[in-house]
């Protein structure tokens, strides 16, 4: 309990969130899976060595690999001490003051007296000074500019690494290119389809052909990047569950002569988007080949994929 209500007040002081469950007069933190993000979810450019003292003290999954969990107010005064910036000794607490303001006072004062007064001095010291200085330097001073510049935590998208892609070709042989690739993060490297002649429709053997990610579990996708050899046409399948057989339902997307970039966004904002594991890229008429303009090869360099948090 006295880590949890440490790791409280210090996820209120980096974002000015409440991550319990009980109602302490702020905006509640945006859950993902049913649980608390972490701050530097919330709020971009939080110090990284802060952010891994809340989540381990919340026991919040976020936390650094392999660290372990804080249990008691030592613990996380130790945690905090070690990240004390030299020559910062008495800053002023504005922004954790009015947290402490807006809560119920008589339950809070009991629960605050299980730590040590000392504890929460110096962290919550050490955080008013951190969040006083990412405010001055990083906001903008206008609050109409703020609040149109600023979208709430639970719409915005982060990037979601697949955990495994392979050539789909259900309509063939079922193998198709190398599909990890394309995820790789190096855009030397591709997934290509194999040579079809003399026809764009990948010579009138088949409908398409495609590259499946496996996205590891069911996200809000919100957006779908690929960079792809240009001219194809393509299609945007978002799926629940892995596909056996080709794509029938209507896609999220299709593009006729896709340019080098395809860019898929998906509607929705807030909580809404479409939930998805599966991303299918269905290639339904290839470019000609480089090497060869009366054949037709497709290429996909690299995929990226968005999702509501």
């Amino acid at each position: 309990m006295e880590a949890k209500v440490c790791g409280s007040l210090l996820y209120a002081a980096l974002t000015a969130r409440w991550p319990a469950a009980e109602d302490a007069g702020l905006e509640p933190a945006p859950l993902l899976d049913g649980v608390a993000c972490a701050p530097r979810q919330v709020r971009a450019g939080l110090p990284a060595a802060l952010d891994d003292i809340a989540c381990r003290a919340l026991g919040l999954p976020a936390a650094r690999r392999g660290a372990p969990p804080l249990h008691t107010a030592e613990d996380v005064a130790a945690a905090l001490h070690a990240t004390h910036a030299p020559g910062v000794d008495e800053p002023a607490l504005p922004v954790a003051e009015p947290a402490l303001r807006a809560t119920p006072p008589s339950r809070w004062v009991r629960l605050l007296r299980l730590a040590p007064g000392a504890v929460l001095l110096a962290g919550l010291a050490l955080l008013g000074w951190q969040v006083v200085d990412a405010v001055r330097s990083d906001e903008p001073s206008d609050p109409v500019r703020e609040r149109a510049a600023s979208p709430r935590p639970s719409a915005t998208p982060v990037a979601v690494r697949p955990v495994g892609a392979e050539g789909f070709d259900p309509l063939g042989d079922g193998v198709e290119g190398v599909g990890g690739r394309a995820v790789d993060g190096d855009p030397e490297t591709s997934w290509t389809t194999a040579t079809y002649f003399r026809r764009p429709d990948l010579g009138g053997l088949k409908s398409g052909v495609g590259l499946l990610l496996d996205l590891g579990r069911a996200v809000r996708v919100s957006e779908v990047r690929a960079d792809i050899t240009p001219g194809a046409d393509v299609q945007v399948f978002l799926l629940a569950s892995e596909p056996t057989e080709a794509p029938t339902g209507p896609p999220a997307t299709t593009v006729t002569d896709a340019p080098e970039q395809v860019a898929v966004d998906v509607p929705g904002d807030g909580a809404a988007g479409t939930p998805a594991r599966y991303v299918l890229l269905w290639l339904t008429r290839l470019p000609p080949a480089p090497e060869d303009p009366t054949n037709y090869r497709g290429e996909v360099r690299e995929v990226t994929v968005r999702a509501i948090r």
